[in-house]
């Protein structure tokens, strides 16, 4: 995978310089102002964390109908293209002048591209620059994030980090599965048990597990995590390699917090400062820290770029995946799902995780970017933070485990039997886009306009070649509800799929 690194320095609230790495470095305005120099930011990404059609506030109204984000004809319905046209807006502002020209160059490669976007808040300036979706651009023709591309941001300062990736025998993962919320938000569903099946195959050759910190029965308080931190503090088999955080998460008094449980399932507000004094109790601390929780992400600008959770965490930590908006649970459910067996792998970088797991947040239209991938320094800017040693790489599995030619017949004689691709692109589109792939990915040429039976072997012949586990175990679990009557084909089918579990 590529990188182009870019990084952003403010000069003024309106202005901001761009230096595209080994290219070119240009002048350019943010979007989102008015006539008379009022930032719309706000309505701006409340328009992209909305999960419903429904424009609930009736502040610049006005602007957002001219803007092309509200209806002109229901002004309490979004534009049909509002998130084309406000990534439309920010690819202008990003990509101008030569800063277009070097990524136009790096996508002539025809490789996997990374847009690093680095932060520069050594110099001061009353900005909101760090608070733009630059993920969401789009050139006219599509959004970036969805055509070979992964951004991840990152915040530069003086301090000098390490670039060793962490030699590691087993992944530990410690989960802090929170259930506590407050009064305007509703229950989370518990993710440890997902987390530990996407890990299940990981876990089976000896490459991953969770780690246990509190008995059952126990609520997952903060105490009770700081204390296990505590007693193994310089317990390298005790401590975690990635943390992750599902729960609740609010943006108040200036600064972000996480919603633990205390003794009585209540909510229990943990700043960003106090949950990133935490982990650096661990020696060596955590590589990741995943937090699947609404607004962790969100940070404004005050005394310190690092108020938000993850912009406080990335003082500690080489890597933070987190979100500046809400996330429907469902869709949660789907990006952890394929974030940890992708991960899980041992041979796949952070980068492919997230890119993975975000194609398979479909749940609800346009939750693919509502997950941000935060990367600290030089070191891991290609995505990989963990070297599996090589014996881990070589698990100890009975042959039949493989993949045999009888099985992809088997899985083509089911597909063509259930009909459930057809040759109508966009039907093509979404039965990919359900398996964590996209349709233009298959092949070089195009694919959409082959034959049913075609198109068929032409998509096994890309799994198989990419040796896409993940797909293909999704695409078992897609075909499951049409063979449930033929215990034959059931069985059939169970049978390929656990070669995947």
């Amino acid at each position: 995978m590529l990188t182009l690194k870019l990084t952003l320095t403010a000069t003024d609230n309106e202005c901001f310089t761009i230096v595209a790495k080994n290219y070119a470095t240009e002048n350019s305005k943010l979007p989102f102002f008015d006539d008379q120099g009022n930032s719309h930011l706000r309505a701006v990404i409340n328009s992209l964390n909305a999960l419903t059609n429904q424009y609930s506030d009736n502040n610049d109204k006005k602007w957002m109908i001219a803007e092309g984000l509200l209806s002109e004809t229901d002004t309490n319905s979004f534009h049909g293209q509002m998130r084309e046209n406000i990534g439309k807006k920010l690819y202008q502002a990003l990509f101008t002048g030569n800063i277009e020209k070097a990524l136009n160059k790096e996508f002539g490669k025809e490789e996997d591209l990374h847009i690093q976007i680095e932060y520069d808040f050594r110099v001061s300036a009353n900005s909101k620059l760090s608070l733009y979706p630059w993920h969401l651009v789009h050139d006219g023709n599509e959004f970036l994030s969805k055509n070979r591309v992964t951004f991840s941001y990152r915040i530069l300062d003086n301090t000098n980090y390490p670039r060793k990736k962490r030699q590691i025998n087993k992944l530990k993962v410690l989960v802090i599965s929170s259930q506590a919320f407050d009064d305007d938000q509703i229950q989370l569903q518990n993710q440890e048990s997902l987390i530990n099946d996407s890990l299940k195959k990981s876990q089976d050759q000896g490459r991953a597990c969770l780690l246990s910190w509190y008995k059952p029965g126990e609520k997952p308080t903060f105490k009770r995590l700081r204390d296990y931190l505590t007693d193994h503090s310089k317990q390298a088999d005790k401590l975690p390699d990635i943390i992750h955080f599902n729960g609740h998460g609010v943006f108040q008094d200036q600064s972000g917090f996480l919603l633990f449980e205390d003794e009585k399932g209540k909510p229990d507000h943990i700043s960003a400062e106090d949950f990133k004094d935490l982990i650096d109790i661990c020696n060596p601390k955590p590589q990741l820290v995943v937090i699947t929780a609404c607004q962790a992400a969100l940070a404004h600008k005050n005394d310190s770029v690092f108020n938000g959770v993850a912009q406080k965490l990335l003082q500690i930590v080489p890597a933070v995946v987190a979100t500046p908006f809400s996330i429907s649970q469902d869709s949660t459910t789907d990006f952890i799902n394929q974030f940890y067996r992708v991960l899980g792998n041992g041979q796949s970088s952070l980068l492919e995780a997230v890119k993975f797991a975000s194609k398979a947040m479909k749940h609800k239209q346009y939750e693919w970017y509502r997950l941000v991938l935060f990367l600290r320094h030089d070191g891991d800017e290609d995505g990989y933070l963990f070297d599996f040693q090589e014996t881990q790489l070589q698990p100890d599995i009975p042959q039949n485990k493989e993949l045999e030619v009888s099985d992809i017949a088997t899985l083509k004689d089911l597909l063509k039997r259930c009909r459930i691709i057809t040759t109508n692109r966009i039907v093509r589109e979404n039965f990919c886009q359900s398996i964590g792939i996209e349709i233009d990915d298959i092949s070089s040429d195009s694919v959409a306009s082959l034959g049913d039976n075609l198109f068929i072997d032409t998509l096994l012949g890309y799994l198989e070649r990419t040796d896409n586990t993940s797909a293909f175990y999704q695409l078992c679990v897609k075909l499951e509800p049409h063979f449930k009557s033929s215990s034959t084909l059931a069985n059939k089918l169970q049978v390929i799929k656990n070669k995947f579990m």
